[in-house]
């Protein structure tokens, strides 16, 4: 064993590894303040017994992350920040060797992350910045899933200042990356794609390009009806809705009424099904 291990560090990892497990699983469920508890014991449980040791200023930097994303989810923006920028500072200072990919990927994830709370809090310099750190690190990576997804990022921030055209270039380029994976046909990459498709729709709409809009939310929707078919997951099913909604409201625009009622029939029926528990 190395002498910089912990002894039983094994156990010890296991055991974290056990509440982020546990985090998440509340997390899918809605039960933000139960999460945030696991994350907090795990990143107890990290200060304790190895916080100095390579492995365990990993351990670390998710802990306080998926802390900090916690928050974010309960709305409590201004105390999120501090710990994303503990995360940081512990996953920076456990970089293996001359940089190992994971290690940029991993502080990254961390950067825009905080950047998505400071865009909440109307930083939007800020959260620019930490963007811009984001995607440069991906790019040198070649991490083009994780490039397409703060490629949204931005739209999102440009959103929120009004720059919708810049918006709808954000998701071009985030749309580009996106149907490089699409080849992969797995249920993420499917979500993902259709995702990036309904914010280009929306933007569209806005901008008042309705076929356009109407031809982007006409992509998404096949997908969101596999993937909610197969999972049957509430978030899904969620989702699917939003994207009839949106694509309703074009087609009434257009004066295609019936086409429009059909879609708002079909958003009452899923919704239904919700509150059922179907």
């Amino acid at each position: 064993m190395d002498a910089s291990e912990p002894p039983d560090w094994r156990d010890w990892a296991r055991r974290i590894e056990d509440l982020y497990e546990k985090g998440h699983l509340f997390h899918q469920l809605g039960h933000e303040e139960e999460a945030l508890a696991s994350y907090n014991q795990a990143a107890a449980l990290c200060h304790a017994h190895f916080s100095q040791w390579e492995w365990g200023g990993v351990f670390l930097g998710l802990a306080l992350n998926f802390k900090a994303c916690a928050l974010v989810d309960l709305n409590r923006m201004e105390e999120a920040i501090p710990v994303f920028d503990e995360a940081i500072r512990s996953r920076e200072q456990h970089v293996r060797g001359d940089g190992f990919v994971w290690d940029a990927h991993d502080i990254a994830v961390f950067v825009r992350n905080k950047g998505l709370a400071l865009m909440r809090l109307d930083r939007h310099s800020e959260a620019h910045a930490c963007f811009e750190t984001a995607l440069e690190a991906f790019t040198s990576c070649d991490q083009k899933e994780e490039m397409a997804c703060t490629w949204i990022n931005f739209g999102s921030l440009y959103t929120r200042q009004g720059r919708l055209d810049a918006a709808l270039a954000t998701f071009e380029e985030s749309l580009k990356l996106r149907e490089e994976s699409l080849a992969g046909e797995t249920d993420i990459a499917k979500a993902d794609y259709a995702y990036t498709q309904f914010c280009k729709a929306e933007t569209l709409f806005k901008l008042g390009r309705s076929y356009e809009a109407l031809e982007a939310i006409t992509h998404a929707i096949p997908l969101q009806r596999s993937i909610q078919s197969q999972t049957r997951d509430p978030s899904d099913r969620e989702h699917l809705t939003d994207t009839l909604t949106l694509r309703g409201e074009i087609l009434a625009r257009l004066g295609q009424v019936e086409e429009s009622e059909e879609c708002l029939c079909e958003v009452a029926r899923l919704k239904k099904q919700q509150v059922r528990g179907d």
